[in-house]
Order: structure tokens, then C-alpha cells, then sequence
């Protein structure tokens, strides 16, 4: 039937004006996007396709396009939700959703969600064989699933498929050197060099790995092959000017990254390779001569003009990186990186809602990690410790090697009274195995806040090695006593550094310790209440009060402490949590469920916040959501022993999983093989699956932690009695 209006014209001539009209501005942003991409300006692209998803939300290739952007940016979760809504537009028929698939499946390695990046590469190689990206993906997912001998099947399928495959090789190599086997990373891009279609990509790999192997004249004779490949590619160069400087022949690299400039001197990129080579040097008035000399015969490169604002501001010239960013600015106030040093200024300037507003302009058109860490320095700065905890945890997951943002959420999560929170942060750093002095005296403050006195000087041990004049006497000295189980002199040094910094609240929580140790609470009580009276609109001095206080059995006035607290600092979950505790141990269930759902309604990304609501419902007798809320925690932290422990029981207990339960009880025992409740819970799985001399080991070693405790004396006869 057809509907006719009284006007005479059907329904659809008088909206189809209205809805060309959208289309018309909708394709118009998607054109300008295209524009931008074709230019490799992914910033300016991602901002169009947004203008056209905001005209037309039902556009399976605006999503796609803006998912590239993003993936192109680095900014990874807003990639993820624009190729999920693409995704769920395209349909399986759709000419895009094979290389979606494929790139939810990079983006799900990236994030280190092994299980679904490897289930997504198979599907894609399901209905595409050949595709490299899948295969890549699969063998890094299975790599890290701890599957070598699948990994190495799939490598062969890999090669089978692509029998002349550069990439196959350059993937093996990767896992090799992630193996610290570089000798064995050095052969797969020998093998690779070795085929006819090796690109110059795969010399200037190998000469970067002949490099690392001190073998410079190997490295020179890659570089230059790749040179040769592609005279217009500056990588062979780059690769040959930093080996040079690693020699100390200096003047040899300077003269390399002048004739990268002479290869390509329109690119400003390739005109600033010897100023980028001084800043990484941290020759920073070295780097500014040369791009005030750039800038003086180029005035139109914005590219180097930017550069050298940042040099300026990282050698304090404010003044001069200010005048510069303002004209940038000017000429084009839509370039991110001239409003991150925009909004940089305004925060060192103590501007700092202008610096939000700076930073967030940034953040729009390229976001970054650097922009989302001073946005949380701002947020931090205007006393907003959510918003600050929010943005730095962007910041880090966007670059994991950002230490600024790593250090300060793990001094964030031990002054919520959450070190395992800390600890786990502090032990994802890439760069743990050789931390800084400063992220090294925060781990010792973590161990020992955790009671873990023998790890604690160890690392202090380790640092004072490294650096003897970076840690204080005093501090040292408490370590050593502490170790010993020497309270009273540990007391004595632990208050000399009060002395030294009166605000240090690590040091006064870790005299409260001394004091239960001792037999004291009372003193640990009466101790803290004297120093809160010195910072009364401290929050986390009431918090470690209130502590103190359910410590020592006096649950209604750590309830009031707790609740001082959070009314001097309502964005902090630390004393929320610790309300929650009180409420919980002093039988006020009803008070504790109330204040749980507050708990993980207002930090829902929080583990600790899942933890403590798993807890309270397995006590309630409801497992299933007990179950979900481990399963949250662990997703959220996984590499937190607590969540690892309990999901692993709970999923023992119902029945599940037992190969998952293992994985996870064994991971939560290697974090923490002191702890005697991990050790049951692995023992009683590894019974459970049959490994009764492993049960065994690890219930002896619970029983030693702990002696008399019935539960696992009776756990360890039941398991001998099966011998």
C-alpha cells in the first residue's frame, strides 16, 4: 500500500531532501578523511571521518577508515571501538571485514588479550590462507599462550604458504631475541637476506642485530645493501649514522645524517636527522643550532620549527618556546603537537584548566600518551585524584614505557592501601630488569609496606650498589633491622626519617607495623593520632588511623576515621575500601554491600574493587557472581596473586576449568611463593589433575609457612594418604 500525504506527495518526497542533504555532508567529511589519508595525515582524517560518523552513524566504511586513523595514531582502544562498530555494520559478507578481523586480532595482541587475538587470526586464515597479518598474529599469540610447538607449526604453515616470505622470518628472529637468542635472531634474517625478493626493511634489521652483536663490519655491509635496494629510503642510513656513533666515530655519523638530509631534502623529517640524532644524545644546545640553522633556510618547516620549541622548552627557555608555539599556533591551530606544547607551558605556568582544555585539543586530533600523562598532572594538580588516576592509566596503556605515568599510579595505588596493585605495576614495567633508581626505591617502599622486609632489602641492597648516594642512611637502616625482625631499632630509624620528612606516610605505616609485631596496638594507634593531629586535612593519614584502628579491634572508630577520610578526599576508592572492610568484619553486611556496589559503580576499572566485592558474595553463598567478579578482577590485573588465587579456587571448587585453575594458581604461587594460602589452593588443584608428587611438594612447603593450621595438615594427609 502506498501512503500518500494531502499535499498530494508521497511520505518520501518530503523527507528525502532532508536525508540527501545529511548524506551530502556526511560524504563530504568522508571525502576530506579519504584526503588526509591519502596524505598519510591520519590526525586530520581520524577528526573528518568523526564529523561524518556524527552525520551518518550507519556507515561501515566511515568506521573502518576511522579505526585505521587510530590504529595509525597508536591510540588503540578508540581503533578498537570504531573496527568493532564497523564490524557489527559490515557484516560477514562485507569486502572489509576480512582485514577488520585482522586488525581486531593485532589490536588484541597489543593489548595483551592473547586468547581472543588468536582466535581471531585463525578465522581470518580460515577464509584467507595466505593472510601474513593473521599469521603473524598467531604466532605471537601462541608464543605468549605459552604453545611453542603450535607456533612453530603455524611458522611452517606460514612459510609453506609463502614459501619466499621476508616477514616469516623477520617474526622468527622477533621471537628469537625475545628469547635473548641472538645468535639464533641474527640467523632467521640471514635466511631472509639470503632470498631474492629481501627488501631493505630486512637489511636494515639485520645490520640493527649485527649491531646489538658488536659486529660493525657486517653491520656497515647491510646497510649499505639496503641502501642500494632503495636509494630513497633513509633507514639504511639512519641504521649506518647511529652505528658510526656507537663507534665514536662521530664525525663519520655527522657526516652520514647530513647526506640523509641530501637524499631527501624536501622531507623535514630526513632535513632534521642529525638535530633528531643530537636530542636522543641529549645534546640539546647541539640540537637547537642545528634547527635554528634548519629554520633560518627553511622558515616554512613547521615540522622542525615544532622540534624546536620542545628543545627550548626542555633547556627552560620558556619564554622563547612560548613566542615560537604561539606563532604555530597561529598558522595552524589544529596541529597536535603544537597544542601539547601549548598545553605544557600552561600547566608549568600553573594554568592548568587552560592546559586541560590545550591538552584535550591535542588529544583530538593526534592523541598521544604524553598529552593523556599531563592531563592526569593536571587533574592531579586541581586535587581531582580520579580523573588524574583515569588519565594516567590511558597514558600508560598507550605506552607501556612511559615511566612518569607507571610511578605515579604506583604511588597512587599504595597510598589507597592496594601495594599489590602497586607492586604489579611496577613489575610490568618493560624495563624492570634494569628499573631507575627512583622506580627502584618505590618498589623497596611496596615490599615493605607488603611486610615482604627480605625483598625489600634486597632491592635496597641492589640500589645503594648502583647508586650509594641515592638512598638515605636512616632508610637503609630500617631495612636491615626490619629484616632481622629487630623492631625496636627498626622503630628508632624509621623515625629519624619522620624527623627528616613529617609528611611520609610509607614511613609512619611501617612503624604501626613494628608496633603489632611488637604486641603494641595500642601504641600503633596512639603513635598515628599524634601524627594526624600534625596533618589534620591529610586523608591519608586519617585512612592509616582508621587501619590502625580495625587493626587493633576498634571497629567503630576506625569506621569514623574511615569516614573522615573520605570526606577530605571523596575521589580516593583507598578509604571507600577500607569503610567497606570494617563494615564487613564488624557484621554489618547490609552497611558493607551498600558501600561495594558504591565501590566498583564509581572505580569499576579498580581490581581491588572486584576483589572485594568477589569476596563478600562468595561469604554471601552467591559463587556464580563470586566467580564473575574474580573473572573481572583478573581481567583488570592480571597479575594479581590474590584474583588468581581465589578465580582458581572458585573454579575448582564449582568444577570448571582445570587446566585454566592451574595456569592461574601457578602464576599467583610464583608471585608470591611465601604465601601459604597459594600453596594449598595449587596443591589441591595439582591433586585434583592428578599430579600427586607436585600436590605433594607444594602442600609441604604450606604446612613449613604455616604448621598448625588444621586446614592444611589436613590437606596434606589426604593427599599422602593417595600416595
Amino acid at each position: 500500500m502506498k501512503f500518500v500525504s494531502k499535499t498530494g506527495f508521497g511520505l518520501l518526497s518530503l523527507t528525502a531532501p532532508l536525508v540527501l542533504l545529511c548524506g551530502c555532508d556526511r560524504a563530504n567529511h568522508y571525502e576530506k578523511g579519504m584526503e588526509w589519508v591519502a596524505k598519510k595525515d591520519y590526525s586530520h582524517a581520524l577528526v573528518e571521518m568523526r564529523k561524518a560518523m556524527a552525520k551518518d552513524q550507519g556507515t561501515a566504511d566511515t568506521y573502518y577508515q576511522a579505526g585505521v586513523a587510530a590504529m595509525e595514531l597508536s591510540a588503540n582502544a578508540d581503533a578498537k571501538r570504531y573496527l568493532d562498530a564497523a564490524d557489527n555494520l559490515a557484516g560477514p559478507r562485507s569486502k572489509l571485514d576480512l582485514d577488520i578481523k585482522a586488525r581486531l586480532a593485532s589490536l588484541a595482541l597489543l593489548r595483551r588479550d592473547f586468547k581472543d587475538s588468536r582466535d581471531l587470526a585463525k578465522w581470518v586464515l580460515d577464509r584467507d590462507p595466505k593472510n601474513a597479518k593473521a599469521h603473524e598474529v598467531l604466532v605471537f599469540s601462541l608464543t605468549a599462550l605459552a604453545q611453542p610447538e603450535q607456533a612453530a607449526q603455524e611458522m611452517d604453515l606460514w612459510l609453506a604458504s609463502d614459501p619466499s616470505s621476508q616477514r616469516e622470518r623477520m617474526v622468527r628472529s622477533a621471537i628469537s631475541l625475545s628469547k635473548e637468542d641472538l645468535p639464533e635472531a641474527i640467523k632467521q634474517l640471514e635466511d631472509a637476506a639470503a632470498q631474492q625478493n629481501h627488501t631493505a626493511q630486512t637489511l636494515v634489521s639485520l645490520g640493527n642485530l649485527y649491531q646489538a652483536a658488536g659486529n660493525y663490519a657486517k653491520a656497515q655491509e647491510a646497510y649499505q645493501k639496503g641502501a642500494e635496494i632503495d636509494p630513497g629510503d633513509i633507514e639504511p642510513r639512519k641504521g649506518m649514522a647511529w652505528m658510526y656513533a656507537r663507534m665514536g666515530k662521530l664525525d663519520k655519523a655527522h657526516e652520514e645524517f647530513r647526506h640523509i638530509a641530501e637524499v631527501k631534502p624536501d622531507d623535514p623529517e630526513a632535513r632534521g636527522a642529525l638535530a633528531a640524532f643530537f636530542m636522543a644524545q641529549h645534546r640539546l644546545n647541539e640540537a637547537i643550532a642545528e634547527m635554528e640553522r634548519l629554520t633560518k633556510q627553511y622558515p616554512k618547516d613547521v615540522y622542525n620549527r615544532g622540534r624546536l620549541a620542545a628543545a627550548y622548552l626542555l633547556t627552560g627557555q620558556r619564554a622563547r618556546s612560548r613566542e615560537l608555539v604561539n606563532t604555530l599556533i597561529k598558522e595552524d591551530p589544529s596541529n597536535p603537537q603544537h597544542t601539547l606544547l601549548a598545553g605544557i607551558l600552561d600547566f608549568q605556568d600553573g594554568q592548568v584548566d587552560k592546559a586541560i582544555v590545550e591538552l584535550n585539543n591535542s588529544m583530538e586530533y593526534r592523541p598521544s600518551a604524553i598529552a593523556l600523562y599531563f592531563i592526569g598532572a593536571c587533574q592531579d594538580r586541581k586535587g581531582d585524584m580520579q580523573q588524574a588516576q583515569v588519565a594516567m592509566t590511558r597514558a600508560l596503556r598507550m605506552d607501556p614505557d612511559l615511566i612518569g605515568a607507571r610511578l605515579w599510579l604506583a604511588e597512587y595505588w599504595l597510598q589507597q592501601s592496594a601495594p599489590t596493585t602497586a607492586l604489579t605495576m611496577l613489575q610490568q614495567d618493560p624495563q624492570a630488569k634494569n628499573p631507575p633508581p627512583v622506580e627502584q626505591l618505590l618498589l623497596t617502599r611496596v615490599y615493605s609496606a607488603m611486610g615482604h622486609y627480605d625483598l625489600a632489602s634486597k632491592e635496597m641492597d641492589d640500589l645503594r650498589a648502583k647508586h650509594p648516594n641515592s638512598v638515605p642512611a636512616y632508610y637503609a637502616d630500617a631495612l636491615r633491622f626490619l629484616n632481622k625482625r629487630q623492631w625496636a631499632q627498626a622503630r628508632g630509624a624509621l623515625e629519624q626519617a619522620l624527623d627528616h620528612d613529617p609528611s611520609a606516610i610509607n614511613m609512619l605505616s611501617v612503624i604501626v607495623q613494628c608496633y603489632f609485631a611488637e604486641g603494641k596496638p595500642k601504641d600503633a594507634v596512639e603513635r598515628v593520632r599524634k601524627q594526624v593531629e600534625r596533618f589534620p586535612k591529610s586523608y591519608v593519614h586519617f585512612q592509616l588511623l582508621a587501619e590502625t584502628e580495625r587493626a587493633a579491634g576498634d571497629y567503630g572508630s576506625a569506621k569514623v576515621a574511615f569516614e573522615r577520610a573520605i570526606a577530605l578526599s571523596p575521589e580516593s576508592p583507598g578509604p571507600v575500601l577500607g569503610l567497606v572492610q570494617t563494615l564487613v568484619v564488624s557484621g554489618r553486611n547490609e552497611d558493607a554491600r551498600i558501600k561495594i556496589n558504591d565501590l566498583v559503580h564509581h572505580w569499576p576499572q579498580w581490581a581491588q574493587s572486584w576483589i572485594l566485592y568477589a569476596g563478600f558474595m562468595e561469604n554471601q553463598g552467591d559463587y556464580p557472581e563470586a566467580t564473575n567478579g574474580y573473572e573481572k578482577a583478573v581481567a583488570l590485573d592480571s597479575g594479581n596473586g590474590l584474583a588468581l588465587n581465589n578465580l582458581a579456587w572458585r573454579i575448582f571448587s564449582d568444577g570448571g576449568d582445570m587446566d585454566r585453575a592451574l595456569q592461574m594458581a601457578q602464576k599467583a604461587h610464583e608471585a608470591e611463593p611465601n604465601n601459604a594460602a597459594y600453596a594449598d589452593t595449587l596443591a589441591m588443584i595439582y591433586m585434583r589433575v592428578g599430579s600427586k608428587p607436585e600436590a605433594e611438594k607444594v602442600m609441604l612447603n604450606a604446612v613449613k609457612l604455616q604448621p598448625r593450621n588444621p586446614i592444611f595438615l589436613q590437606h596434606l594427609a589426604a593427599i599422602q594418604k593417595q600416595r
